[in-house]
């Protein structure tokens, strides 16, 4: 009874979204409501724990709305002045490809923006960019979510795994954990040693991304002529992650990776004219008229981004401000910049029109990231997704490598973050493979692997990249399309983890 109870808030979820299509600003008070009647009446909760923990978790989706209303300030303010014109010019000047471009943006982009920020930035600037492009909203929320299933593992600045795993640096760790091999390391190695195994496994889905999102955005046609683009950015993807973690480290995955794929990819499509003619059918046309802004007040606003948002993350640590909140800072930093922007561009009278017509865009979604973020946090401290891990935990024998990969999925679809599902979990994983003698630093490592994966359809993502696209109301059609390629990655990303806990690294760090 306790794991179908506790399954009860994720089903009406699922269903109300997925399978009713109903708006996620509906369903999710609706769950929000029944899991504070599940967690006083049958587990027990006190009504002031539920409510301190799910308060907590209102704050934070809040948060990520105003983050998200910032990124959508910088779509409207380029598509208002005409800037966006001039973007999509500068880069059908290189290559005329769709496809091309959703690879470079939502992969390549999309990992560095992950390393500068993660908390959604990846999805809130990318996807809009690619809509500027001529990409549908589907397809620009599609490839932004999907391609945010590898990078998240490490979050801004390997936060994910220094943040998810550092309770295993604390005094005593060893005895804490009945893992001996911790208390002779310093923190740095643990980190780490839980990051490379965290790569070996998301290597292999870094690998896959960029067939699987052309796969989904363009069928299986969407392959003519591409196989060679997308063998070089699945090959640069999984060769620099790996290179980085086990040489530079943890901290710099997603940065340094995301910037190889992009410089790469300019640099090859230019040298060649753009790898091949593109099909008439996927040609991303340049605007009808030429637009009379020069490109470099075009691009003045994006390359600021690019700039001002790995300098905020290091240099306002300590800060008032970064105390506040990643989205708190990243959605301050974005709107700042946007605000330099609009100088650039002569739009400054009417920027309080811009955020204005932002903020309104974004209410529905506040709604529902607000209720969402609080219902995981109620889910949390009633014990409800302890038990639902654990229940799994308890059937799969040798098989838990694979079902860590899983645990870490379904920890960030309720939680809505790597982050969390780490902290929340990797002490059941380290027991869980001691008693079936496997490796600990494995079997956590996975839940991370997993737990990225899990950002592709976690509600809280999917509303948080449709309201950036103005695509609210469309959460469920959104997760139906998604679910086909989360289950390829996945089970890739499970058969991989087996392969390193029985047969290639069986002893890592035991």
């Amino acid at each position: 009874m306790d794991i179908i109870l506790s399954l009860v808030p994720i089903l009406i979820v699922l269903v109300g979204i997925i399978v009713l299509n109903k708006p996620a600003k509906i369903v999710a008070p609706i769950a929000f409501v029944v899991t504070f009647i599940e967690g006083m009446l049958y587990f027990g909760t006190g009504l002031d724990v539920l409510w301190k923990n799910a308060w907590s978790g209102i704050i934070s989706g809040t948060k990520v709305v105003y983050m998200i209303m910032a990124a959508f300030c910088i779509l409207n303010m380029l598509l208002e002045t005409g800037a966006m014109d001039k973007i999509k010019e500068v880069i059908i000047s290189i290559s005329d490809d769709r496809r091309k471009h959703i690879v470079i943006v939502a992969f390549g982009f999309g990992a560095f923006l992950e390393g500068c920020a993660g908390a959604g930035t990846p999805a809130a600037v990318a996807a809009p960019l690619l809509m500027g492009l001529g990409v549908s909203p589907i397809y620009a929320v599609l490839s932004s979510l999907i391609c945010n299933g590898i990078w998240s593992s490490w979050g801004a600045a390997g936060l994910t795994c220094s943040g998810g795993f550092a309770a295993m640096t604390a005094e005593g760790r060893g005895a804490t954990y009945n893992w001996p091999a911790l208390d002779n390391m310093s923190t740095p190695e643990i980190f780490n040693m839980l990051s490379k195994a965290t790569v070996r496994v998301n290597a292999v889905g870094a690998f896959l991304c960029p067939f699987v999102i052309t796969a989904v955005c363009n069928g299986k046609k969407g392959f003519k002529g591409l196989v060679p683009f997308l063998l070089m950015n699945s090959i640069v993807a999984a060769a620099v992650m790996l290179l980085v973690t086990h040489t530079i480290g943890f901290e710099f995955t997603s940065i340094i990776t995301g910037l190889a794929i992009v410089i790469i990819d300019f640099v090859v499509l230019k040298a060649t004219g753009g790898m091949g003619k593109t099909p008439e059918e996927f040609k991303s046309l340049p605007p009808e008229t030429k637009s009379d802004i020069p490109a470099w007040k075009a691009l003045f606003t994006y390359v600021l981004l690019l700039i001002a948002l790995p300098c905020a993350r290091f240099g306002l640590v300590g800060t008032y401000l970064y105390k506040r909140g990643f989205a708190v800072w990243i959605g301050t930093t974005i709107l700042v910049v946007c605000f330099i922007g609009s100088i650039v561009l002569g739009y400054t009278k009417n920027f309080h029109k811009c955020v204005a017509l932002s903020f309104k865009s974004v209410i529905g979604a506040l709604i529902a990231m607000a209720f969402l973020s609080g219902l995981s946090e109620a889910m949390k401290s009633a014990g409800m997704l302890s038990i639902l891990a654990k229940a799994l935990a308890a059937v799969v024998g040798g098989g838990y490598p694979a079902a860590a990969v899983f645990i870490g999925c379904l920890g960030s679809f309720m939680t809505g973050t790597t982050l969390g599902s780490n902290m929340m979990f990797h002490p059941m994983h380290i027991e869980a493979a001691q008693l079936v003698n496997l490796s600990p630093a494995l079997c956590a490592a996975f839940n991370s692997s997993g737990g990225a994966l899990g950002n592709m359809i976690c509600p809280n993502n999917v509303i948080a990249v449709c309201s950036t696209v103005n695509f609210q109301n469309q959460e469920g059609q959104v997760m139906r399309k998604v679910i086909p390629a989360l289950l390829v990655l996945i089970i890739a990303e499970m058969i991989a983890a087996m392969l390193y806990a029985h047969v290639l690294f069986p002893g890592y760090y035991m």
